[in-house]
């Protein structure tokens, strides 16, 4: 057995914040999409000056002298058996290179499904990237403001109709409205990554938390400088803000309620992908704002254990300032998901009450029109009954997975995955 460093490795430099270099290093993986794994400079540079060594012991040994004796070998050995060696990093060149079959980094998604390939996606960014021009982006912006101003003051004026006149047809109207500006959302994305240089943008479907969404694969953003980052994260906000001119001028041109409905909804939509306490564009904009690589492993972990974050989540010697911000978001996402589980808890209690009743009701219905329509209704309330009880149940794993002690849960310091995932 001949330990190295992959061969088909790809190192890119991270623009990030911290007083240590960092890389980004692009592992071929089985699925077609690499994996992107995040390291120190000075780990990789002590690994491009070692030789091929016959063994985990004798590569640690290997590593060791290449620190300068600084980090002990049995420390190096833990991190080549532990991290390095099943990412795929180190790899034996005596065996075939296989790509790497670690499992990707987006389990946040319980479901996930390709929609538009790469060709395809990348075909209709190109052709778009003319959006992201600072004079077009300007221009589109100030219409945005404009017209979206001027159409909500003139329906309060005029008293368009409230929620209260909200029917079944518009609601299925508004539907198909949000998603295809979720499509044309995720295009944003693909559109900003390209102009940045981007070749493998991919748009798929998935189940997040209890909603289902649509996301764009942005893994390469993780190359680029952080600005460039930042301005793919909202991308997305700003292609679907154009949905805002088209809906104001649909309905000063008809005054048909579904126009204003539509706008509501979008703001709605809008507003949600701007919070920052789920893995959407407001999250990863202020994770690439900050110049980090997340923020959510250190919500829990940075008030229940050491001020400095220590142990698998440390802060990457950050600045006071920054330090600040970390621990107010820890706060504010402690907050909000504490929020969540209580509604979450609340509403699983309420319907277990009133289960047994509606089972009895079901099974005393005679008429099978009627049986038939109680049995979707069960059967969708008991849908809705378990997939909250998996997000209960999934959510207090990872409470508990932050605050176990330190040796209880696999590293994963130096794994970063997926971005760009969007409500639908």
């Amino acid at each position: 057995m001949r330990l190295h460093l992959n061969p088909g490795l790809v190192i890119h430099p991270f623009d990030g914040a911290g007083h240590v270099p960092r890389v980004v290093c692009e592992i071929p993986h089985r699925s077609g999409r690499p994996v992107h794994v995040l390291m120190p400079m000075t780990i990789v540079s002590v690994l491009q000056k070692c030789e091929p060594a016959d063994g985990i012991s004798a590569l640690a040994a290997s590593m060791s002298e290449g620190a300068g004796g600084r980090v002990p070998a049995s420390q190096c050995a833990a991190l080549v058996r532990e991290q390095l060696m099943p990412r795929g990093v180190i790899v034996d060149l005596d065996a075939e290179l296989a790509e790497s079959d670690m499992k990707r980094r987006d389990d946040y998604l319980t479901i996930k499904v390709r929609l538009l390939s790469r060709p395809i996606v990348f075909a209709i960014a190109r052709n778009l990237v003319w959006l992201c021009k600072k004079s077009v982006v300007a221009f589109i912006l100030a219409a945005v403001v404009l017209t979206h101003i001027f159409v909500i003051g003139l329906a309060y004026r005029d008293g368009a109709a409230g929620l209260a006149a909200f029917t079944a047809p518009s609601a299925i109207i508004l539907m198909g409205l949000v998603s295809v500006q979720v499509l044309w959302h995720e295009i944003g994305h693909a559109t900003a990554l390209v102009k940045y240089g981007g070749q493998r943008p991919e748009i798929g479907w998935g189940l997040y938390l209890w909603y289902f969404v649509m996301f764009t694969d942005l893994s390469e953003a993780w190359q680029m400088p952080r600005k460039a980052r930042f301005h793919i994260d909202l991308a997305g906000i700003y292609f679907q803000s154009m949905f805002l001119i088209l809906f104001s001028l649909l309905w000063l041109s008809t005054h048909q309620n579904i126009w204003i409905y539509a706008l509501y909804a979008t703001d709605l939509h809008l507003a949600g992908n701007l919070n920052p306490f789920l893995r959407m564009d407001g999250y990863w904009a202020l994770v690439d704002a900050l110049g980090l690589t997340t923020l959510r492993n250190f919500s829990v972990a940075r008030l229940l254990r050491k001020g400095d974050g220590a142990g698998r989540n440390r802060l990457p010697e950050l600045t006071p300032l920054m330090k600040r911000i970390v621990g107010l978001y820890a706060v504010g996402s402690i907050a909000f998901y504490s929020s969540l589980l209580f509604i979450l808890g609340r509403e699983i209690y309420k319907f277990a009450l009133t289960l047994p009743s509606l089972l009895l009701s079901w099974h005393h219905i005679d008429n099978s029109d009627l049986g038939r329509d109680t049995a979707l209704h069960l059967a969708w309330k008991l849908l809705i009954f378990v997939l909250c009880c998996a997000i209960l149940v999934r959510m207090a794993m990872r409470l508990m997975n932050a605050v176990l002690p330190e040796g209880a849960a696999r590293p994963r310091s130096f794994f970063i995955g997926r971005r760009g995932v969007s409500r639908a």
